[in-house]
């Protein structure tokens, strides 16, 4: 597959209803088990003109918030009760409750009467339980499987639609407009968290590069930054789904995680999503995998140890930027939209890593990502990656948040930028595109380094 030399910026995604809905449909669950109180008045809506706090979870992060899902088998939703956003500094303010069911015959339009609902189901004890909201900071331990490739800026021009999720795909997360993919130091991790905040999960993710963002200042200067995006991420719980979504502005889905460990040292991990298009309320797995991996140690390295913070130091900035998200139908209200934009630090380190090799053939062909066989069309078979053995993570309270972005103008591309503004991750894109590697292994650390 070819890519063009010069970046573009592919316009946003056609949905396949042209004549949907410009809100998307939103959900908030509400308690019916208790008796109703009256409104004190004193809900704080989350916008820049009314903060819920000088940082918007520090009220939030004094106790955890019940996401009010009873302990009953199914939840009746009302629309005119408030869920209190207070809780949640990211949700739309306006977090309504009922989920529109879209008939199989025709396509929602615009006047179409919001008339079936779905109730929204309680998570079962083995997908977590009931849903609370746990703001940040989270620490976290668990096993990270994780390999870094390099995006050439002719591929981030033209990212494969499978980059992102159906829903996320098609709503302003993914505009390139507002949030160019310019390429650069990316990865793919699975992680199998044994402790958090939600309990033991697995987690899978894909950020493909950075991607360049603009905003406009309370008074009226610009900002321009460069930042990694997750542009798809998997989770096996309702509750880390919710959380993330809530917290962190990550896109995140429900999956069915097979893990098998194998005699000779070795993993084989495949993720089947919910997020397929045919299963409207994402309830149910796919049949087939999303992305699966083998990892296979190589031996006779030793162990050592490693820190996500020490990339930082080679001029990398591992700061992510996190557009708001739409909201879905999840089956369990898993999937809430969100409002504003964050940066986001996140840490990990671990005592003990690995070095390995990772296989990322996909099973037929690639068919369930495009029909790229090594799941990305610039990626090769065999990746060098790390094994962090019970490894500490931390997802910290966002270091920013604001309101909206701005459409980025012409003269913020790599190219036309002025050298002395580009960050140290800008320089190195810029640096990559105007004297382009041969990227023939599609391995990042053989191609970097030669």
């Amino acid at each position: 597959m070819s890519h063009n030399d010069s970046p573009q910026t592919p316009p946003l995604r056609s949905s396949p209803y042209p004549n949907a809905r410009s809100k998307l449909p939103q959900l908030y669950v509400v308690d019916t088990t208790m008796k109703p109180q009256e409104d004190d008045g004193n809900d704080q809506p989350c916008s820049p003109l009314s903060p819920v706090s000088a940082s918007p979870w520090e009220d939030a992060s004094a106790a955890s918030t019940e996401a009010s899902i009873p302990s009953t088998p199914t939840t009746q939703v009302s629309v005119n009760d408030a869920l209190h956003t207070a809780s949640f500094p990211l949700l739309l303010p306006d977090f309504p409750s009922k989920t529109q069911q879209p008939s199989s015959q025709s396509p929602p339009s615009e006047t179409t009467d919001v008339t079936e609902t779905t109730d929204v189901k309680v998570p079962p004890e083995s997908m977590g339980g009931p849903i609370k909201h746990i703001p940040p900071k989270w620490a976290l331990k668990g096993d990270i499987y994780t390999f870094s490739f390099w995006t050439p800026p002719s591929a981030a021009s033209s990212l494969p639609e499978h980059a992102y999720s159906p829903l996320e795909g098609k709503t302003s997360f993914a505009d390139e407009t507002m949030s160019r993919p310019l390429g650069g130091l990316s990865m793919i991790q699975i992680l199998s968290y044994t402790d958090s905040p939600v309990g033991p999960y697995d987690e899978m993710l894909v950020a493909p590069g950075s991607f360049e963002w603009e905003r406009t200042e309370p008074g009226g200067e610009k900002k321009r930054g460069c930042n990694p995006k997750i542009t798809r991420i998997y989770v096996s719980t309702p509750n880390s789904c919710f959380n993330g979504r809530t917290n962190w502005n990550t896109p995140k889905h429900l999956a069915k995680f097979v893990w098998d460990h194998h005699p000779d040292g070795s993993t084989t991990i495949q993720i089947f999503p919910h997020d397929d298009p045919s299963n409207l309320d994402e309830s149910q797995p796919s049949p087939r995998p999303f992305f699966a991996t083998t990892f296979k140690p190589m031996s006779l390295l030793p162990r050592f140890p490693f820190a996500t913070s020490w990339v930082d130091h080679l001029g990398f900035n591992t700061t992510l930027v996190m557009p708001p998200l739409p909201a879905g139908n999840g089956s369990y209200g898993e999937l809430p939209a969100t409002s504003r934009w964050i940066s986001l630090v996140t840490k990990q380190y671990c005592a003990s890593s690995s070095v390995g090799w990772y296989d990322v053939e996909q099973p037929d062909g690639g068919e369930a990502c495009g029909g790229h066989k090594n799941f990305l069309p610039w990626l090769g078979r065999w990746q060098v990656g790390l094994k962090m053995k019970d490894a500490d993570l931390t997802f910290e309270i966002p270091e920013e948040t604001w309101e909206r972005g701005d459409v980025i103008g012409e003269a913020t591309t790599p190219r036309a930028m002025d050298e002395n503004t580009l960050t140290p991750q800008q320089v190195n894109i810029e640096a990559a595109a105007s004297t382009p590697r041969q990227w023939g292994s599609g391995n990042f650390l053989n191609d970097y380094f030669n």
